[in-house]
């Protein structure tokens, strides 16, 4: 009869290291709690011992989990990959392992999502919201997990948020394109009911205003951030007698559809008008012209984000209130933009 291997055991690693079985849990789980020196040996037993530590299986025994979860409304935009790649990189950093799915859009999928990540145990969930509505905030606000919320800011939840400086982006793009000499300046917005596009709005706004320069109703339409209606919405702007000199995309999927409908208007970029975005249009390298364009830092707002699941059983039970950190954008300057002279 074979015998039976017998699988080696967190108390045997415990043991090998000389010290409790407790402290050999918190060298995987929460290493920041013990003392380098004893982590290394614990860790060197573990590996000579040939022990790997199953989270999944510790979440579930303990109110404690080495897991985040991750929790994307479209992983259909490229930008995602930075977010997901630097999530990944500060999770296995601090001894966590990252677990990533997707609502795609759908706010009741997103729900569903969040209850597993909720039985798992998990720390917390970084989470792109699917949904906006006061029901969905509610439901939300129900559940027993941390959320920190990235990019897309849903006021009331009260959790922590990372995200862009977002009336400062656009303000940026519109003052770059008044400097060039454009005063005719067009914007296609996000949804109207949510933060992100009524934040960015509200720089463009601020631009044009401090130029001196009016926004005519028709000069801003409403698309949706996933850039399903960005195509139409820049044909209406487009097919007016006074047609804008230049035009601000609110981030990269509708700054497709953007440039889409200049190409099928049988225009070119910048010769007969000029193209800004919030985030680099997808496959920039590849484009001609390169779009000037807002940048996020998402490598570091992932990584602020990651960091705060992770420390916040750290933090005092006082302090423990809503973080907000909202990172400044850069402007990255391409060939999409004409100057200008004299009047627009």
């Amino acid at each position: 009869m074979t015998e039976k291997i017998r699988r080696t055991t967190l108390a045997d690693v415990a043991r090998a290291a000389n010290v409790a079985k407790s402290t050999a849990s918190l060298a995987f789980s929460a290493p920041q709690r013990v003392a380098p020196k004893t982590v290394t040996r614990i860790r060197q037993a573990a590996t000579e011992l040939g022990f790997s530590p199953n989270p999944i299986a510790r979440s579930l025994k303990s109110q404690s989990s080495a897991m985040i979860g991750l929790l994307i409304v479209d992983m259909h935009n490229p930008l995602n990959s930075e977010v997901l790649t630097q999530a990944q990189q500060t999770a296995a950093e601090t001894d966590n392992l990252l677990l990533t799915a997707t609502s795609n859009g759908d706010a009741t999928k997103e729900l569903t999502i969040l209850r597993q990540f909720e039985r798992l145990n998990v720390k917390g969930v970084i989470l792109t919201s699917a949904g906006h509505s006061k029901e969905h905030l509610e439901q939300l606000k129900a559940l027993s997990i941390e959320i920190v919320t990235l990019d897309l800011k849903l006021p009331g939840l009260g959790c922590d948020h990372v995200g862009l400086d977002n009336a400062t982006a656009t303000r940026i793009l519109c003052e770059h394109l008044i400097e060039q000499g454009h005063e005719r300046i067009a914007y296609v917005s996000g949804e109207r009911d949510i933060y992100t596009a009524a934040r960015r709005l509200e720089g463009y706004e601020r631009a044009m205003s401090d130029a001196g320069l009016s926004v005519p109703d028709e000069n801003v339409v409403h698309a949706d951030f996933a850039g399903k209606r960005a195509l139409a919405m820049t044909r209406s702007l487009l097919s007016r007698q006074i047609r804008p000199s230049a035009i601000i995309a609110a981030n990269n999927l509708i700054c497709a559809g953007v440039i889409e409908a200049v190409w099928d208007a049988g225009l070119s970029c910048p010769d007969d008008i000029s193209i800004v975005s919030v985030d680099a249009a997808p496959w920039p390298k590849f484009m001609s012209p390169q779009i000037t364009y807002a940048e996020q830092p998402l490598s570091k707002m992932a990584e602020l984000a990651t960091k705060w699941i992770v420390d916040r059983g750290e933090r005092p039970e006082e302090d423990k209130g809503p973080r907000l950190s909202e990172l400044k954008p850069r402007l990255i300057t391409g060939n999409s933009v004409m100057t200008l002279s004299g009047n627009t």
